[in-house]
């Protein structure tokens, strides 16, 4: 029962790569094949399980008492599997055997913050109303909202909020989420964080504020976003005159990166 193949597979991997339950039963009781044996990457048959079956088949490996926290080589348990492969009745189905929801990968991301990378939704929300930390920062300094207004993901950033994500929070080199969305340029987020009343005058730790961030960017000829962000910042109380730790207003930094249209709405706004 020791036998592998030459990717590292036990007769358990393989039978429940193909949903082979009888087979794998048998294997267990007949000549105790270890129901947690891993693969060349550490995986074990529940992993694999995850990947390529169904529900169905999930509950009856779950009926084997595997653990439910074993660990790839990536630091995933079967749980976190599911979660970057956006299967969500898997995921409740090992969460209602007793997976722990609060589990971590070798990159300290949780399940929350995988889904937001991936931008699962009904995964993000289904996370929030478990209870996992919605506050969680990985290595580096990033939570979950952190990341859905870098990457521009306005709704998501809007479910975080409703879900009482900390809004102002400071990540990576003190940068709150409207730092991110701001220097990306992406309105839209920029919009929902200012009506959830984050802190607009806020400084990383070069003394940038928001606007400092907006105004830097390289704007595109084609996309109004950057010119649409510091009107909005403008609008909700950024303070133009405001200098960064080298003694920089926003405008100044608009003018080095030669976004004109940024400076004429800073001399108008």
């Amino acid at each position: 029962m020791n036998a592998k193949d030459g990717h590292g597979n036990h007769l358990l991997h393989l039978a429940a790569l193909g949903g082979q339950i009888d087979m794998m039963n048998r294997l267990i009781s007949e000549f105790n094949a270890n129901i947690d044996c891993g693969d060349q990457n550490q995986e074990t048959p529940l992993h694999i399980a995850v990947q390529r079956s169904k529900g169905t088949v999930i509950e009856a490996v779950i009926k084997m008492k595997p653990n439910l926290e074993a660990r790839n080589r990536n630091g995933e348990t079967p749980l976190m599997v599911a979660c970057k492969l956006g299967k969500i009745e898997i995921m409740k189905r090992l969460v209602d055997a007793g997976a722990d929801r609060h589990t971590t990968d070798n990159d300290t991301n949780s399940i929350l913050i995988e889904a937001v990378l991936a931008g699962h939704k009904r995964i993000v929300g289904y996370a929030l109303n478990i209870g996992v930390d919605k506050d969680h920062q990985r290595v580096g300094g990033l939570a979950a909202l952190h990341i859905a207004a870098k990457d521009g993901k306005s709704r998501i950033v809007q479910m975080l909020i409703n879900g009482n994500a900390a809004n102002d929070k400071s990540g990576y080199y003190g940068m709150t989420p409207l730092h991110y969305a701001a220097q990306q340029a992406h309105s839209t987020v920029v919009e929902v964080l200012l009506n959830a009343g984050v802190d607009i005058k806020g400084k990383d730790y070069w003394g940038r504020t928001p606007v400092h961030h907006a105004a830097s960017g390289t704007s595109r000829p084609k996309n109004s976003a950057r010119e649409r962000t510091v009107r909005l910042l403008l609008e909700g109380g950024a303070e133009k005159q405001c200098v960064n730790d080298e003694g920089k207003t926003a405008r100044e930094l608009a003018e080095e990166k030669g976004n004109q249209r940024v400076v004429e709405i800073l001399d108008i706004g």
